[in-house]
C-alpha cells in the first residue's frame, strides 16, 4: 500500500488559520499537506515539531473536550460494504472461535491500509462532506498535558467521541471517547515519532505554553518504513467482551473492544 506521511515541511495551516475556542484561546483546524491537499498525517513529533513552527502548541486533554463538544465527525475503516467486497463476512458473534477468526480476517484487511493515502483520501473526503462550524475536533489529535506528560518518546492521542447508544436488547453504552488518551504521566501505547494512519490528526493551540517540544526518537521524516501501525495478536475473548460485542454488534463495537485492549 502507498504509505501517506506527511513531511513536516509540507504541513500548513488550514485555509481558516485560527479559531477563537475559549478566551485567550484560539485552535487550528487539522494542519493540511501541501503536497497533497489533503489532512496531515503525522507522528506526534511531526505534529509538535509543525505547532512550533507556527509559533503554537499542542492540544491538551481538557482542550480536546472543549473541540468536542462543538462536534466529533469521524468514519471508521473498514465498512461493512469494504469487508463484503473482501469477502469478510460477519460472524456468529456467540461463537468465540468464529469471532477470533473475523478479528484475524479484520486485521489482515486494515492493518496495511491504515496508514494508506488511498484511506486517507476517503477519510477526508468523509469529513468535507461533514464539515461544522470550525473549531471542532475531527477524529483523533495528538496532545501533549505538560512538559513530562508524556514521558520522552512517547505519545498521546484522544478522540473519536461515541454518543450514548440504547441496544435492541435495552442495554445502555454510555457516550465515550472508543480512544480517551492515555492516563497523565503514563507510557501511553504510543512511541512518539513511530504511529500515523488516517484518523490521527494533529492541530495547533495559540495559549499559555505547556512545555518544549519533544526530543525526537529518531529523524522526522522519513520514519522507518516499520513505524507504521502494526497488527496486533488477538487475545482470548473475555465474557465481557462477548457480551458487548453481542448488544452492540459490528465493527463499530469490535473497533471499540480492540482499541480498549478488550481483545
Amino acid at each position: 500500500m502507498d504509505r501517506y506521511n506527511t513531511n513536516p515541511a509540507d504541513a500548513v495551516l488550514d485555509a481558516g488559520g485560527l479559531y477563537q475556542l475559549a478566551p485567550g484561546i484560539r485552535a487550528t483546524m487539522p494542519f493540511r499537506d501541501s503536497s497533497t491537499g489533503l489532512r496531515a498525517r503525522m507522528t506526534a513529533d511531526q505534529a509538535e515539531a509543525t505547532a512550533h513552527r507556527f509559533g503554537l502548541r499542542l492540544p491538551t486533554r481538557a482542550e480536546i473536550d472543549l473541540l468536542r463538544d462543538r462536534g466529533n465527525p469521524w468514519l471508521a475503516l473498514p465498512t461493512g460494504a469494504q469487508l463484503a467486497a473482501a469477502g469478510i463476512a460477519a460472524p456468529n458473534w456467540a461463537d468465540p472461535s468464529a469471532v477470533a477468526a473475523y478479528q484475524s480476517a479484520v486485521n489482515a484487511y486494515r492493518d496495511p491500509r491504515m496508514s494508506s493515502r488511498e484511506w486517507a483520501a476517503m477519510e477526508d473526503a468523509y469529513l468535507d462532506a461533514h464539515a461544522l462550524a470550525p473549531p471542532y475536533l475531527e477524529g483523533k489529535v495528538w496532545f501533549r498535558d505538560s512538559a513530562s506528560s508524556p514521558p520522552p518518546g512517547r505519545a498521546y492521542l484522544k478522540g473519536l467521541w461515541t454518543d450514548a447508544i440504547t441496544t435492541a436488547g435495552g442495554a445502555r453504552i454510555p457516550a465515550h471517547y472508543v480512544q480517551a488518551g492515555a492516563a497523565p504521566g503514563s507510557q501511553g501505547p504510543h512511541a512518539s515519532n513511530a504511529q500515523f494512519d488516517y484518523l490521527s490528526f494533529a492541530i495547533g493551540i495559540e495559549g499559555p505554553s505547556t512545555g518544549p517540544l519533544s526530543t525526537p526518537s529518531g529523524p522526522l521524516w522519513p520514519i522507518p518504513s516499520g513505524s507504521s501501525p502494526s497488527s496486533t495478536t488477538a487475545a482470548k475473548l473475555s465474557r465481557g467482551t462477548l457480551f458487548f460485542l453481542l448488544a452492540a454488534g459490528g465493527l463499530a463495537a469490535y473497533a471499540y473492544a480492540r482499541d480498549r485492549r478488550w481483545i
